[in-house]
């Protein structure tokens, strides 16, 4: 009777292992691909967006040292929103190198298990990798556009200002509205919240968590 309890145990613990081993094979290959996708299309936003500010880059500042101005007069405002705009643009080519979406696939493991756990950590990192750029473009474009309109403001006059501002604001808000966000929502999505008390020898103490 002991010996086909314990085979019978062996036996539930042994399937339990394969069932788990396999539910772990599946998210392994769901994630991976989404990993892989992610990977693609942060490359090309990276890719494409500093093509953008580079060629708007050069573009400005070869207009200025040519002294011309394809829409009518070159002139002191043309000149300085010229500057001004090539400024950003080369603050925008650097963003792109500095805090760049970058997607680091984990190696594969022969455990399966092992290999989601370290899966599960490079999304949650892409996560926050996309949810700080996004914000960063949103307020770090929005404070840069207002700073140039500002000089803009002092040293020509507040439409000048304006002008630039109408212009450079529009793109960052592009930028950052066309940033790959999948894996953000993706985890937020898939994250529980779990709450519970711990009995401690003052009294109890609240614990709030999550799990992805």
């Amino acid at each position: 009777m002991i010996r086909s309890t314990a085979l019978a145990a062996a036996l539930i613990t042994l399937t339990a292992s394969h069932a788990r081993a396999a539910d772990c094979t599946v998210e392994v290959a769901s994630l991976r691909t989404h990993l892989d996708d992610a990977n693609d299309s942060t490359s090309a936003w990276n890719t494409a967006w500093t093509i953008a500010f580079g060629v708007a880059a050069v573009s400005s500042f070869s207009l200025v040292l040519a002294e011309w101005n394809p829409f009518g007069k070159y002139d002191a405002n043309f000149k300085e929103t010229m500057i001004v705009g090539g400024v950003k643009s080369t603050i925008g080519v650097a963003s792109r190198f500095t805090v760049a979406l970058r997607v680091h696939l984990p190696e594969h493991d022969p455990d399966s298990c092992v290999e989601l756990a370290a899966l599960h950590k490079e999304a949650q990192k892409l996560r926050k990798k996309e949810h700080d750029s996004f914000w960063l473009t949103v307020f770090g474009g929005t404070a840069l556009n207002l700073a140039g309109a500002g000089i803009l403001w002092h040293r020509r006059s507040f439409s000048i200002g304006a002008a630039s501002f109408a212009i450079g604001f529009p793109v960052g808000l592009a930028s950052a509205l066309t940033q790959p966000t999948r894996t953000w929502r993706l985890v937020d999505a898939q994250t529980t919240w779990s709450a519970g008390v711990v009995p401690t020898d003052g009294g109890a103490m609240a614990i709030l968590g999550t799990a992805f």
